[in-house]
């Protein structure tokens, strides 16, 4: 039997552009906040990110600074594959530790690196 690990019906998803120009990353976040933030207040509650560069995120941390006023806002943190983050920069590794040591679950879902994970 497979292990259900959020409930649909109180999930939202983000996927984004990769890049987000700097001018853009405050509006963005901004929306990030309202849409969030409506989405709880309709019972969404468990928040999905896939973690890579851009969006994805932008997203994650913005899910991360509404817990407080948010109380039962969750982030679920879906990484394709193990070392997902090791060609990165160390400022975007050390972003993404961050966001992982935060989550409120982390689902890994290969070991290794396949074409199409």
């Amino acid at each position: 039997m497979k292990q259900r690990f959020t409930i649909k019906e109180a999930s939202i998803a983000f996927t984004g552009h990769r890049n987000i120009a700097p001018e853009q990353k405050d509006k963005v976040r901004e929306r990030l906040r309202k849409a969030v933030s409506l989405a709880y207040k309709e019972g969404k509650y468990q928040c999905i990110c896939g973690m890579a560069l851009g969006f994805d995120m932008l997203a994650a941390e913005e899910v991360l600074s509404l817990k407080a006023r948010l109380p039962y806002l969750q982030l679920i943190a879906v990484v394709p594959f193990r070392g997902q983050n090791s060609r990165w920069d160390l400022a975007e590794q050390q972003r993404y530790d961050h966001i992982l040591a935060k989550a409120d679950k982390v689902i890994v879902l290969s070991d290794t690196y396949y074409k199409g994970c």
